[in-house]
């Protein structure tokens, strides 16, 4: 029984040195985004989620108690900026303040959400 247990061993350790994790593509991103001003009620998070899926990013969004939404958003630069401007446009909406704060990349993630 050693023997076989003890081969098992090597062979599990063998294909853990072999499974590599897919490095994130180049050029994306992760942050952390708080954004203050007339931005609950007026669809913010909705927009956020339609614009966030139509530009490819992945990440949430969620208001928070002191009356400002907060999103985490991983993509590329310019693609986080697209879907920013897109906010600003968009009519109720109006942003008075944004703070964008760079984290670590979630690996895996596949989608955005609304949190609620």
């Amino acid at each position: 029984m050693t023997g076989i247990s003890s081969m098992m061993e090597k062979m599990m350790a063998a294909r853990k040195k072999t499974v590599r994790q897919q490095p994130a593509e180049p050029g994306v991103i992760r942050q952390q985004i708080r954004v203050s001003g007339r931005v609950q009620a007026v669809g913010f998070r909705y927009r956020a989620k339609m614009a966030a899926e139509r530009l490819g990013l992945t990440g949430y969004v969620r208001n928070e108690w002191a009356g400002t939404v907060f999103m985490e958003v991983q993509g590329s630069r310019e693609k986080i900026d697209e879907m920013l401007t897109a906010l600003y446009a968009a009519p109720y909406i109006e942003i008075e303040g944004l703070e964008r704060q760079s984290i670590p990349l979630e690996e895996g993630e596949r989608s955005f959400r609304v949190e609620y």
